[in-house]
C-alpha cells in the first residue's frame, strides 16, 4: 500500500483545510497554481502554516481526512474544504450543492449543444465491443429493491406512454 501524509492548512486569517497526499510540497505547489477556494486563498492571505498531521496507509489516510474535517470545522463556509474528504466517499456541503443547483437552474442548452450531446449519447457512436462492455457492465450491476421497483414503474410508464402515443 502507498504510504501519504493527511495535512492541514492553517491561513492567517484562521480558517483552515485539510487534505491528503503522498507528496506535500507538489501538493502545495498545486493549490498555488490552482482555481479553487484553496487557491485563492494562497493568493489572498499568502502562504499557509502547513503541517502533517499523520502519516499511515492510503485508505487509512483517507477515513481520517473524513473525521478530521469534521472535527475542525474546515468545511466551508467556516473553513476551505468544498468536501468532507476521503477518496470515494466525498460529499458536497449544503452551500455547495445549492449553489450548483442554482447555477443550472433556468439555463437551456443551445440547438448546438443538443445536437452534440445527442450525437455523444447515440448508440451509433460505440462500437460493438464498447456496446457489449457497458451491456455486460449494466448485467452484473446489483441495484437495490427499492431501485428495481423504481425501473420496474418507470418501464411500465414509458411502455404506456408509447401504447397512447401509437394509438
Amino acid at each position: 500500500m502507498d504510504k501519504c501524509c493527511v495535512y492541514e492548512l492553517t491561513f492567517s486569517n484562521g480558517k483552515r483545510y485539510v487534505g491528503v497526499t503522498w507528496n506535500l510540497k507538489e501538493r502545495l505547489r498545486g493549490h498555488r497554481k490552482g482555481n479553487s477556494l484553496v487557491a485563492n486563498a494562497f493568493r489572498k492571505h499568502g502562504n499557509p502554516s502547513a503541517k502533517c498531521l499523520l502519516i499511515g496507509e492510503r485508505d487509512y489516510c483517507y477515513k481520517m481526512e473524513n473525521l478530521l474535517v469534521e472535527q475542525r470545522e474546515t468545511l466551508h463556509p467556516q473553513g476551505y474544504n468544498l468536501l468532507t474528504g476521503g477518496k470515494g466517499g466525498t460529499k458536497h456541503n449544503n452551500v455547495t450543492r445549492t449553489k450548483m443547483a442554482n447555477s443550472r437552474r433556468g439555463a437551456k442548452h443551445t440547438e448546438e449543444t443538443k445536437k452534440k450531446l445527442s450525437v455523444r449519447a447515440s448508440k451509433e457512436n460505440l462500437s460493438p465491443e464498447t456496446r457489449w462492455l457497458k451491456s455486460d457492465a449494466n448485467r452484473r450491476r446489483i441495484v437495490s429493491g427499492f431501485t428495481r421497483e423504481r425501473m420496474r414503474v418507470s418501464g411500465l410508464a414509458r411502455w404506456a406512454r408509447e401504447r397512447q402515443k401509437n394509438g
